[in-house]
This record gives C-alpha cells, sequence and structure tokens, in this order.
C-alpha cells in the first residue's frame, strides 16, 4: 500500500495523501487524531478477517469507534460521507517463493483495466441507514480509466460509470455477508454471463446452429484488450477458431445494439475482475498489518503455561510467554541474539511445572520481570513483535506493516532513545530477508525523535526512509502536515507546542 486518505472522519476532514515509508513519525499533541489514524490498521485488518453484514467492523477488543454516527466528523456536511482511499503499487517482478500465498497478484495483470498502468487508487464513500453502514459510492482510478459505483440506499441496483459511459444494461447489487473491503455483487437474471449467453441462444435458435464449444471456448470472450466497442468486434474477428467470437461478428455489427450488451456485459466482467484485485491486495495489506497498544501487558512473577502454540504476538503482548515457548532452536538463538544487540538484554523462560516466569539478564544479572522495572514488561511485546514480524519476511511485494501507539510509555529517556536501535534493528533485519518493513509509530517522546535525527546525521538511516506528519487540532478540526528530517537529522518544520 503507498498511500491512505480519510475525510470525515472523526476530527480528521480530510487528511490529504498519507504515504506509508518505510518508517513513519506520526507527532501532536493529544487528542490531535493521531490515534484515529492509527487505529484504522486494526480495524480494517478484522474487517477483512470476519464475515460482516456491513462494510466495517468499527468496533473490537482493540479499538472502539462506536458505530457510524459517531466516526462521522461533527464538522462535516450533514449529507456528507465518511471516505477511506487507498493508493497501491502494481507488481513489478514475481515472488521468489512457489509457496507464497499472497502471489494471487499476477493473474490479473492482464486485465485491460491494469495494462499499461503502474498504480490504482480505490476510495470507498460509507453511509447509514436504519440497518446500519453501507456502501454508498466506490470511486476507483487505474491508468486512463476513471471508474465510479454508486447508489442513493443500500437495496438500489448500482449505476456504474467508466469515464462518463454510463453501463445501464447490467442489473447488479451490492452483496453483503463477505469477506474484504468490498462487497460481492449480486445480480439475478440480468448477470453479464447471462446476457451474453440469452443473446448468443437468441441468435442460435433463430438461425437453427448448432454449436459444439468448451466452457474455456465461451470464457475466452471475457480476454479483451480494450473497452473499446470496435476494438472488442475486431478482436472477436481475429478469434477464427472461436466458434462465439465467429457467430457474433457475422450476425452483428461492432454498432448493434444487441453488440453493446455483449461488450457492457464483458467489460463489466473486466471491472469486477480489477475491483476483485484492488480489494484482495488491500485485504492482504491490512491482514499483513500489526498493532501495539499504547498500554501493555502487565507481566506477573509466574505465568501459567497453556502450551499454546504461538506465531504471532497480540496486540497487548499477553501471550509473549507463550511465544517464546513455541520458538524452535535456531529461532530461539536469532531473537536473542536481536534482543542483546538491541537492548542489551537478553531473555529466558523458567520454571518446572505449569507455572512459568520470565527472566530478564542484563550486565550479568538475571532477574524475574517483575523486579527489574516496569519499562521491560512494556518494551518486551514491541521487541519480540518487530523481530517475529522482521524474520518472517520474504522478497515479495507484500511487506508488513507494525503501527505502534506511544512505544516510549514508562520507559527512562535512554530507554526511550535506545527504541530506535530497536526500530533500526528490525528493519535491517528485514532488508537482509529482501523485503523491509514498515514501521508506523505515534510519539511524544522528544528522546526517540532526536536519537533518529542522529542515526540520520551519523548515515546509519537514509532520510528518504522516513516520513514525519505532523497532526494539529484547530477548533475541532484535525490537519495533518507532511514533513522530513534533512540529512542533518534536523525536522525540517518542528511541531509546534510538541514540547508544551
Amino acid at each position: 500500500m503507498k498511500t491512505i486518505r480519510i475525510k470525515n472522519f472523526r476530527s480528521i476532514l480530510n487528511s490529504g495523501n498519507i504515504e506509508i515509508n518505510n518508517l513513519n513519525l506520526l507527532l501532536g499533541k493529544n487528542s490531535s487524531g493521531k490515534s484515529s489514524f492509527l487505529r484504522l490498521f486494526p480495524m480494517f485488518k478484522q474487517t477483512v478477517r470476519n464475515e460482516l453484514r456491513g462494510p466495517v467492523l468499527w468496533f473490537d477488543e482493540s479499538y472502539d469507534f462506536g458505530n457510524y454516527s459517531n466516526a462521522y466528523s461533527r464538522y462535516a456536511e450533514k449529507d456528507g460521507n465518511i471516505m477511506f482511499g487507498f493508493t497501491i503499487d502494481f507488481p513489478r517482478k514475481k515472488c521468489s517463493s512457489e509457496k507464497c500465498l499472497d502471489c494471487f497478484i499476477y493473474k490479473y495483470m492482464s486485465n485491460p483495466f491494469m495494462k499499461g498502468a503502474i498504480q490504482g487508487s480505490l476510495d470507498i464513500y460509507l453511509n447509514a441507514d436504519s440497518k446500519g453502514t453501507f456502501l454508498q459510492k466506490i470511486e476507483a482510478t487505474v491508468g486512463l480509466y476513471n471508474i465510479v459505483l454508486s447508489v442513493n440506499d443500500r437495496n438500489d441496483n448500482i449505476l456504474i460509470k467508466i469515464n462518463d459511459n454510463l453501463y445501464n444494461d447490467i442489473q447488479i447489487k451490492w452483496k453483503y455477508n463477505t469477506r474484504g473491503i468490498l462487497p460481492d455483487f449480486a445480480g439475478d437474471e440480468d448477470n453479464p454471463s447471462k446476457v451474453i449467453s440469452q443473446i448468443i441462444n437468441k441468435y442460435l435458435k433463430k438461425d437453427k446452429i448448432e454449436l459444439k464449444y468448451t466452457e474455456k471456448e465461451f470464457r475466452s470472450l471475457f480476454s479483451i484488450n480494450s473497452l473499446s466497442k470496435k476494438d472488442i468486434y475486431t478482436q472477436f474477428k481475429r478469434k477464427k477458431n472461436n466458434s462465439f467470437a465467429k457467430l457474433i461478428t457475422e450476425s452483428m455489427t461492432f454498432d448493434d445494439p444487441e453488440f453493446s450488451k455483449i461488450c457492457d456485459s464483458i467489460i463489466f466482467i473486466n471491472l469486477m475482475e480489477f475491483l476483485l484485485f484492488m480489494d484482495k491486495s488491500i485485504s492482504t495489506d491490512f491482514t499483513k498489518s500489526h498493532y501495539i497498544t499504547p498500554l501493555r501487558y502487565s507481566f506477573t512473577r509466574y505465568i501459567r503455561n497453556k502450551d499454546f502454540a504461538v506465531d504471532n504476538i497480540d496486540p497487548s503482548g499477553k501471550n509473549v510467554m507463550e511465544y517464546i515457548l513455541s520458538l524452535g532452536e535456531d529461532d530461539l538463538k536469532s531473537y536473542i541474539s536481536f534482543l542483546e544487540t538491541s537492548l542489551g538484554i537478553s531473555v529466558t523462560v523458567e520454571g518446572k511445572d505449569e507455572n512459568k516466569s520470565i527472566y530478564i539478564q542484563k550486565d550479568e544479572e538475571k532477574d524475574n520481570i517483575i523486579d527489574v522495572g516496569y519499562g521491560y514488561s512494556q518494551i518486551l511485546p514491541i521487541a519480540t513483535m518487530l523481530w517475529d514480524v522482521a524474520n518472517k519476511q520474504h522478497k515479495c511485494e507484500f511487506s508488513e506493516t507494525i503501527v505502534i501507539e506511544q512505544p516510549e510509555i514508562h520507559l527512562h529517556p535512554s530507554m526511550q532513545a535506545d527504541l530506535v536501535n530497536l526500530f533500526i534493528n528490525a528493519l535491517n533485519l528485514s532488508k537482509e530477508k529482501g523485503n523491509p518493513i514498515k514501521l508506523i509509530l505515534e510519539t511524544h517522546s522528544s528522546y526517540l525523535v532526536n536519537k533518529l535525527g542522529r542515526f540520520i546525521r551519523e548515515e546509519k538511516l537514509s532520510s528518504d526512509d522516513v516520513s514525519v506528519y505532523l497532526f494539529d487540532k484547530n477548533q475541532g478540526i484535525t490537519n495533518i502536515t507532511s514533513t522530513k528530517f534533512d540529512n542533518h537529522g534536523r525536522i525540517q518544520r518542528w511541531p509546534i507546542g510538541f514540547l508544551d
């Protein structure tokens, strides 16, 4: 995912394009809108992972936006919509891993909407009625095409417009109870494939022609290079071995109303495929995002071992011990090495029965985690998730995103600065794996910011890898300004009141 846009959501009337870099800092006072942006990641992750009767899941264990009326900005126009927009880069080269489940994307690259394009954008506009939230409009931009699908009410047929051309022959509606960002399409006897079949069958019956064909032959009609009716007609004429294409070109001209219906149906089938690609790509990005809450798990002296096999870290970090016990020998060595290099500590889990304890070793002293200060219980979930995600990376179009709210809570200033070592080491580890992770950090720590600037000044980190977004609320409305570090490690526009 390249950029995210938001409109009319809580205090954010219009975020503009927020570009997601390798390391992203969100700076600003309390209640300036930073958390509203950050918690979109767990919201959309839960949305795409669950089968819903509407377009979004407004609340879950780690976030709570209430409902549509709670989330809709009190400063927005009454007839407006909440809008979430996403821009993605299209695939560049095929993933080297044959087992990668996310490489569905390459089979879509021959879609006519995507030919010659390097990225696409998708904006979803939400509204609400007595039944809850519904999708009112989709706007997509790709290459030379601007696509709008819209309804007035949730049960309306969808109005389809491509570059100001209306497509009225397809009667289709949104179908919820689905997973993903977008609902499915539900049609009746007028669905696109049946429109084509009905027209062809009418000519077969009229001319009493009997065709021997395969399903593959029929489906090959849908593979087109252009949305122009004349180009589709010319392409059909070239398909001399396709009985359907031959029947169509011999029975009608390219400006025949019946051929227009066939073209509209074929274009819509390709449009559905393009939207499915966008939906799956954006959904995959959110599925591969990870969120860490600002207040993390408070470890106890003894923790009961449930023998769970854990392969990822809970947002609060409450399953860190189970995760460590689930690591194999080689991974455990790599994990311990990462902690030693980043924080100068080592971690062990000890105990002979079901009651286990986490021990922290630092400077040749080993103590139970609750005896070494609250800070370690707050930083360990962050460090563990960073290593876990970075270590799992492989060369792929999709990278993992880690969203962390206030990582500095309960940390001494020196350890707040040490967080930067942790972030940079995780980023470097993922680069070694061939696919840099993306970090989105909301912080109030000047120590963290200054240490990051020092890393840039000392050329341990490129300023091009870091984006800074300043959140400032004025009269209830959040303004988001993009800035960056210069090569001397100074933020070009320091947020007013950050240290007040």
